[in-house]
């Protein structure tokens, strides 16, 4: 049995994937950390630096409109692709782990990343999740070889689990047999402890205890992105962050391209990408605050566009025609705007028409 669940082709498969995990709809919530944002971007932005530092400066002639110019060759940022990948990866298996799933069936790297839309054999991503990868270095996972069976929630206790070193010596027996004595997990350190400072001292301040400064991700929204190939791990991490700061300011996100690119670690380019992914699949809907988009428009002048990400139920499973901002030049921006101001008001026609025959 355990053979055959890994078999199955798990890559851009809802269904597939939703019953390879054993999925049930009471299954669905799961709390993820707001900080999380920040955490993850940090190491990737450090690596891109140090790779910026240590190679040699090499570039290409470009042609711009003020002449030639010298480009470096690279890309200078850090991976916004690995970026969505360790966050959807720590979702992932924080729910694998509150969901007792480990019990339930042996699910290894190799079941996640084609799950996350990786090949199997990758190992593009290994520095990432791997023993003392970036996740664990910043005190986000940790690989252990004790993981849940069972779980409980009371009124007195709240959430506990059931450990596979508090079985009984018949089902460890079992679980060796079916998943090896050396079968090993992630543990989501963020749901067991908040800080560094509660993980040394072992207290229990975790999402799983303590919920607060949080926000709750329904696992049929993951299973939505990573069922379908043009959302994959990038629109799961996007329409997370807009979900995120849709409860930190109590309704749209108002935001620049610029502002919601320094905000994720998209960049610019990619973002107009991404952002028109989940708008087609309803995902976010946006309400633009200017009749046209204007290229040069000074910061002062532009008006932020503002993001909702929407509930599940609105998604569309299919790819929709959405409604694009009409473009227009500054020069002709600014002649509307001459136009407008020199405009009369409607009491100065009244004004002006004051007097004037009637053929009532």
């Amino acid at each position: 049995m355990e053979e055959e669940k890994t078999k199955k082709v798990l890559k851009y498969r809802e269904a597939v994937i939703a019953k390879f995990l054993n999925y049930q709809e009471e299954e669905s919530n799961v709390f993820m950390p707001n900080e999380i944002f920040s955490d993850i971007q940090k190491p990737f932005k450090e690596i891109a630096a140090q790779k910026v530092r240590n190679r040699p400066h090499k570039f290409i002639k470009v042609e711009t409109l003020k002449g030639i110019r010298n480009k470096r060759g690279q890309n200078e940022g850090a991976n916004s692709t690995h970026i969505a990948f360790a966050y959807s990866y720590y979702y992932f298996i924080t729910w694998l782990y509150r969901y007792v799933k480990y019990g339930q069936f042996k699910i290894n790297v190799e079941d996640i990343k084609e799950i996350l839309g990786y090949a199997r054999t990758s190992v593009e991503v290994d520095y990432i999740i791997k023993k003392n990868g970036i996740l664990d270095q910043i005190n986000y996972t940790q690989t252990t070889t004790d993981y849940p069976i069972a779980w409980e929630m009371d009124d007195f206790n709240g959430l506990e689990f059931m450990l596979l070193s508090d079985a009984e010596p018949e089902t460890r027996t079992l679980m060796y047999r079916e998943k090896g004595r050396n079968y090993k997990v992630k543990y989501p350190v963020k749901h067991f402890h908040r800080s560094l400072e509660t993980y040394e001292s072992g207290e229990m301040d975790g999402l799983f205890f303590e919920p607060y400064d949080f926000d709750v991700i329904p696992f049929e929204i993951f299973l939505f992105c990573m069922g379908k190939k043009e959302l994959g791990v990038r629109g799961f991490y996007l329409y997370c962050y807009i979900k995120r700061m849709n409860g930190f300011y109590g309704g749209g996100y108002d935001a620049s391209y610029e502002r919601l690119s320094e905000e994720t670690g998209i960049p610019k380019s990619t973002l107009e990408d991404d952002m028109k992914l989940v708008r087609q699949y309803r995902m976010v809907n946006i309400v633009d605050q200017m009749d046209y988009f204007v290229h040069g428009l000074s910061k002062e002048e532009r008006k932020a566009t503002s993001y909702v990400a929407n509930s599940y139920k609105l998604f569309s499973e299919t790819k929709i025609p959405i409604k694009t901002i009409d473009r227009m030049s500054l020069v002709d921006y600014r002649a509307m705007q001459e136009s407008k101001r020199t405009a009369p008001t409607a009491e100065e026609i009244d004004d002006q028409m004051w007097g004037l025959p009637s053929n009532l």
